[in-house]
């Protein structure tokens, strides 16, 4: 094994163990008093049944003096023991294992999701982060919660080992040897499937993103009409059919490379229980005069063999999950790459905004989106960013809040570089309203005040809701604030375009932003609700710093400057009435709009 593989393997032991150590507690330590516990039972049972069977032996060919005393006390033993077995086996599998492991299982997807927070927008669009992060949440989490459970049932086949071992060294030992060297090279074939299925998962990763994403398209209510309408439920099971086809074909393709390899290899194992079996019942010098050793010695060298291919199989495990676990760990590092680095934070409200040569091209691409563009914002004003479709307006908006990184360019919050600031402290007073914004169908309470500034503030709470008038939508729902949104949940209730819309604005002023960026607003809204949507825009504007991505002309001409991007460029800048009197680009595009209006 190569030391960066070791060391990689301890990084993920440690992660590990911390995730264990922290979430689960005292019942951590709990299960695994109770595994060893249940470890050393075998052995003991071994002891115990040579004991009963040489008693049972004594009675019946009338040598006993006890009167069958001594039968029912090792009778009772063994009760007392395959009892205890059970009770503890049932404590271990149905309520210490699954809460120690739901608890691990939970911190592992917190800490993923955490990960993937720090990673750059432009990080995670790319297919390699893609397949990195579905093979991380869909195996390394488990393999992260397997740990445990694997290592505790290692524990246990070792010391049932041990035990075993123990009981047979006491009739005779030269036999012992025979079932375990049987059992390594079961074992070394063990490991080498595991690693091959790893390889399996990470080929499987990109199909696995397909289905699920058809799999979302088949069942989720915003697709639902889209299908009908446009017959594509086949052409989406199709797609979907194809990526499972392409998955199990892959997965085939790994078992079919294991199969003859343990197939072999359990041949062998098996070979060496039986010729010991053999030998122990036809070799005269091992003395096993007694019926009690010689059926003892039979049931512990079944026992034994299980064990040594039980604690094989363990450790296949062990090496499985450890794989799936480097999956995990490389997110980590990169947000510890992320988080090495010291950042100032933004401590007080935004005056200006400054692009200053700012070129962008998306991972990939060869085509600059942005080319040299410079913008300057202040507090208090409204800049309205126009432009034909494709012309880089979100791309801009994107990079301007810190979503997207310039290839080259600097972005300045009140002169200081937004790379060398903490991205949290600057989105914490930024409000971001987008046109496709996303619906999280939780309680429009919980929507309004979510995110990091959460905390439940009445007096701004009925503030916002009397800005973005939304009384008539509170008083229409049927609990109000605490109405559960999304009708695929019970007591769900679904709201029109124009009242997400308004939601989503809730949201960002809730917040009491000194930054505010909204993303055609009014794109998909009626005349009366884009009317309401503006006038909500323009009571925010006096102490914010504004930018307005639009093409409504009623929107545009709100602003106190207005930017034309056209091809990535700035061509254009200035208040509406002066564009317009230079007879520009910004002229050319806004006439047909003019004329639309009259």
């Amino acid at each position: 094994m190569h030391s960066r593989q070791a060391r990689d393997y301890l990084r993920c032991i440690a992660l590990s163990s911390r995730l264990a150590r922290e979430s689960a507690g005292a019942t951590l330590w709990i299960w695994l008093t109770a595994v060893a516990i249940q470890g050393t039972l075998p052995g003991l049972l071994v002891y115990v049944n040579k004991q009963l069977i040489d008693a049972i032996a004594a009675v019946l060919t009338g040598t006993s003096s006890s009167n069958g005393s001594r039968l029912y006390f090792w009778l009772g033993v063994e009760a007392a023991c395959m009892l205890t077995g059970f009770v503890i086996a049932r404590t271990i599998y149905s309520v210490l294992q699954p809460k120690v492991a739901a608890k691990i299982r939970i911190a592992a997807s917190e800490l993923i999701y955490r990960g993937l927070a720090a990673v750059n927008r432009e990080s995670l669009i790319t297919p390699e982060l893609q397949n990195q992060r579905t093979v991380a949440i869909a195996y390394g989490v488990h393999g992260i919660a397997d740990w445990w459970g694997t290592c505790a049932r290692a524990v246990e086949q070792i010391l049932s080992i041990c035990s075993v071992g123990i009981a047979l060294a006491v009739i005779d030992y030269h036999v012992l040897l025979i079932i375990v060297i049987a059992v390594v090279p079961y074992g070394i074939c063990e490991l080498y499937a595991a690693r091959r299925w790893k390889r399996a998962e990470y080929d499987m990763a990109e199909n696995a993103r397909r289905s699920g994403y058809y799999s979302m398209v088949l069942t989720f209510d915003q697709f639902v009409s889209d299908l009908h309408l446009y017959d594509m439920y086949e052409f989406v099971i199709r797609k979907f059919r194809e990526a499972e086809e392409s998955m199990a074909e892959c997965s085939l393709k790994a078992g079919r490379s294991n199969f003859g390899l343990t197939i072999w290899a359990r041949a062998i194992a098996l070979g060496g229980y039986y010729g010991a079996v053999i030998l122990v019942i036809t070799h005269g010098g091992l003395g096993l005069a007694r019926i009690g050793s010689t059926i003892a010695y039979l049931q512990g060298a079944g026992r034994l063999q299980s064990a040594v291919e039980g604690l094989m199989a363990r450790a296949k495990d062990i090496y499985e999950s450890l794989l799936r676990q480097l999956s995990v760990q490389i997110l980590m590092d990169q947000t510890d790459q992320k988080s090495t680095r010291k950042q100032a934070c933004l401590r007080r409200a935004v005056e200006s905004i400054t692009l200053e040569d700012v070129w962008f091209q998306y991972p990939g691409s060869n085509h600059y989106v942005l080319k040299g563009v410079n913008l300057e914002l202040r507090r208090g004003e409204m800049m309205a960013l126009v432009g034909s479709n494709g012309a880089g307006k979100t791309t801009l908006a994107s990079i301007l809040a810190g979503l997207l990184t310039p290839t080259a360019g600097r972005v300045r919050y009140d002169g200081m570089d937004l790379s060398e600031l903490d991205k949290r402290s600057v989105w914490r007073r930024m409000g971001f309203v987008l046109q496709d914004f996303p619906k999280y169908f939780f309680a429009v309470g919980e929507i309004i005040r979510s995110g990091p500034m959460d905390s439940l503030r009445p007096d701004e709470l009925q503030g916002v809701i009397a800005r973005c008038k939304l009384e008539g939508l509170l008083e229409g729902l049927p609990s109000g604030l605490d109405s559960q949104l999304g009708t695929q949940f019970k007591n769900g209730t679904d709201i029109s375009a124009g009242q997400w819309q308004k939601l989503s604005i809730a949201r960002a002023l809730y917040r009491n932003p000194s930054v505010l960026i909204f993303d055609e607003p009014t794109a998909s809204l009626d005349i009366e609700a884009e009317k309401e949507v503006v006038e909500i825009v323009n009571k925010s504007r006096r102490n914010c710093l504004m930018l307005m991505i639009s093409h409504r002309l009623k929107t545009v001409q709100c602003a106190d400057k207005i930017a034309y991007l056209c091809d990535g460029r700035i061509v254009d800048i200035g208040a509406h009435e002066e564009l317009l009197a230079k007879e520009g680009e910004y002229w050319k595009w806004m006439s047909p709009l003019q004329e639309t209006k009259a």
